[in-house]
């Protein structure tokens, strides 16, 4: 199935009587980037067409101009991928996942890594779905495991958005070691200092790598 088919198969099963579908019908004569990238999160999560059109029926992927949220899209996918076809219930837990925050302020312009001054580094790391970020940063096939680690921070540990690219950030430009562990330990630093920010984020890494250097 091309991306073309992919969309019509989409717009058959969407629910003719949702206040969604005439976003889901312009979209395609208008952003056909925007469906590709749909197309390949609903990949990555094994999505059938019926679970994309439900998963695209929450509330909150739709901004007023039409253009869908693709990072409340990869988190409504990541729970409709975990959910037992048996699981009767399923459907009604899906409101559980929270629209998130997609203004993040960022007080100077971020350092960059010499391998990617070719890229537009800082809007990858602050406009970009996580799994794209990691796809397109991390030289690692084992990205996909990190974006479901970085899914559980989320949902699970209730870690602002802002602040999981502010990990990856820290991780790249620091080259810290990638492991599962590592990020756990990250991310429970953050979350027993309250850092709710990307600025925020980036002084406490600031302080500790610090911290680190007086005492080596």
């Amino acid at each position: 199935m091309n991306q073309e088919e992919f969309w019509e198969c989409v717009i058959k099963r969407f629910p003719r009587h949702s206040a969604y579908r005439e976003y889901v019908e312009s979209l395609g004569r208008r952003n056909v980037g925007l469906i590709s990238k749909i197309e390949k999160i609903s990949k990555l999560y094994g999505l059938s067409v019926k679970q994309v059109c439900d998963a695209l029926d929450e509330v909150g992927i739709w901004y007023e101009d039409g253009t869908a949220d693709l990072e409340r899209f990869q988190l409504i996918a990541s729970e409709i991928a975990k959910i037992s076809q048996n699981d009767v219930g399923a459907t009604f837990r899906l409101h559980r996942v929270p629209p998130l925050d997609q203004d993040i302020s960022v007080r100077h312009a971020l350092e960059v890594p010499d391998r990617y001054r070719d890229l537009e580094y800082q809007k990858i790391i602050l406009k970009s779905p996580i799994p794209e970020i990691l796809e397109t940063l991390l030289d690692d096939p084992r990205h996909v495991v990190y974006v479901h680690l970085f899914e559980k921070f989320e949902v699970n540990y209730k870690i602002p958005n802002a602040v999981i690219r502010a990990i990856i950030h820290y991780m790249i430009v620091h080259n810290r070691a990638w492991s599962t562990s590592y990020l756990e330990t990250v991310a429970t630093d953050l979350l027993i200092n309250r850092v709710t920010s990307f600025d925020q984020a980036m002084d406490h890494f600031a302080k500790r790598l610090s911290w680190t250097k007086s005492i080596g």
